[in-house]
């Protein structure tokens, strides 16, 4: 291929993560008191090295959101819901190196599902890429690890001969 021949675009995105396209801008405060929304909107405390500045562990959501029955009132099923897109976020969609933190500002905007879908994700998880992307490509960087997956994904589309 010749140099700028490959790209990953929204449509990309879109294709690999099915995500909306359009819709919302995916914006928000980091300027709140996490572990009150945690409480609010998870229905548990975050208590000690659980929250590190705005980032909880994946681990903390996995311990303390129970499994949903058909026991479960609506509010459960919406924190149990709420966990399971946040394992999500920090695990795939904007994943950090380690995979076992998720930034907490995201949790705000899934309180109202019905306005949660209507945010446009892919235009974050693409301006997330394109910003690691860069921030790997510096001078001194050792790796790019963050927010791998997409590029994962485009090769093996994309670039069938790089991997079986």
């Amino acid at each position: 291929m010749h140099c700028g021949a490959c790209t990953i675009t929204l449509q990309d995105v879109q294709v690999q993560l099915g995500l909306p396209i359009e819709g919302m801008l995916v914006t928000g405060t980091t300027d709140i008191d996490y572990a009150d929304v945690c409480e609010r909107l998870l229905g548990r405390t975050l208590v000690g090295d659980d929250i590190i500045g705005c980032k909880l562990k994946v681990e903390w959501l996995e311990r303390n959101v129970p499994a949903i029955d058909d026991d479960n009132d609506e509010e459960s099923v919406q924190r149990y819901i709420r966990s399971y897109i946040l394992q999500l976020i920090g695990g795939c969609l904007f994943a950090d190196k380690s995979n076992r933190f998720v930034h907490l500002m995201f949790l705000p905007l899934l309180e109202d599902f019905q306005i949660a879908r209507q945010y446009s994700c892919e235009s974050a998880c693409l301006a997330y890429l394109y910003r690691k992307l860069c921030r790997g490509s510096r001078a001194g960087a050792y790796e790019v690890a963050d927010a791998s997956i997409l590029v994962q994904l485009l090769a093996c589309d994309r670039l069938p001969f790089t991997a079986p």
